[in-house]
C-alpha cells in the first residue's frame, strides 16, 4: 500500500491592530451633509482603509482620510468615530468622537406686518421676515390696483417703511412683496388701514 504524509505548514497570523486614527474633526457642515477629516493611522504591515461610524453604526469603509456623510436631516446632531483596518481585517480601537449639528433650513416667510403711527397723511408699515430680505410695499386706495410703491432695499429681517402724502380719512389697501438673498419672492395677502380725519 501507499502512505500519504501531510506536511503541516505553520502560518503566523497577522494579529497586530493598527493604531487609532487621530485628529478626527469636521471641516464642513451643510443642511444635509458633514465632511470629516482625520490623520492617518499606522500598522505593522499596512493600513488598508478606515471604517466610518455614525452614532455607533458603521456607514462606510474608505481608503482616504476624509469622508462626506450625506442625505442627513437638517438641524440634527450626529456623532462620528473612525477606526483603521489592515489587510488581515484587524480593526483598531475607535478614534475620539466628534459631534456635528447640521444647519437648520429656515424657510423664507413674511412673519408679520402691520400699519402703525397712522396720521391724516402718513403711516408706517412694519414688516418682519424669517430671514434677511428686501421688501416693497404696494398700496393704494383701490383694492384691486395697488399702483403706489415704497421700497426698503436693505437685506435685513426687520423693515420699517414710511408712507407719506396720503389723503385724510381714507381707507388704504396694502400688501408686502418680500425678496430673499436668492431672489425668491413672497407676496402677502392685502391688508388695510384708514388715515385719520
Amino acid at each position: 500500500g501507499s502512505v500519504t504524509i501531510n506536511d503541516t505548514v505553520g502560518i503566523i497570523a497577522e494579529t497586530e491592530l493598527p493604531s487609532s486614527p487621530s485628529d478626527l474633526s469636521y471641516v464642513n457642515v451643510g443642511t444635509d451633509s458633514v465632511t470629516l477629516n482625520w490623520s492617518s493611522a499606522t500598522d505593522n504591515i499596512a493600513v488598508a482603509g478606515y471604517n466610518v461610524y455614525r452614532d455607533g453604526v458603521k456607514i462606510n469603509t474608505v481608503t482616504d482620510i476624509t469622508y462626506t456623510d450625506s442625505s442627513l436631516s437638517s438641524g440634527n446632531t450626529y456623532t462620528y468615530t473612525v477606526t483603521a483596518i489592515d489587510g488581515a481585517g484587524n480593526e483598531s480601537v475607535a478614534s475620539s468622537s466628534v459631534s456635528a449639528t447640521t444647519v437648520v433650513v429656515v424657510p423664507f416667510e413674511i412673519s408679520s406686518y402691520s400699519a402703525t403711527n397712522v396720521t391724516r397723511n402718513s403711516a408706517i408699515v412694519n414688516v418682519a421676515l424669517s430671514k434677511i430680505g428686501s421688501v416693497t410695499i404696494k398700496y393704494s386706495r383701490i383694492s384691486n390696483n395697488l399702483s403706489l410703491t415704497k421700497n426698503s432695499i436693505d437685506l435685513k429681517t426687520s423693515h420699517t417703511v414710511s408712507l407719506s402724502g396720503l389723503d385724510k380719512d381714507k381707507t388704504y389697501y396694502y400688501q408686502i412683496i418680500a425678496t430673499d438673498e436668492a431672489g425668491n419672492t413672497l407676496t402677502s395677502p392685502t391688508a388695510t388701514f384708514r388715515t385719520r380725519k
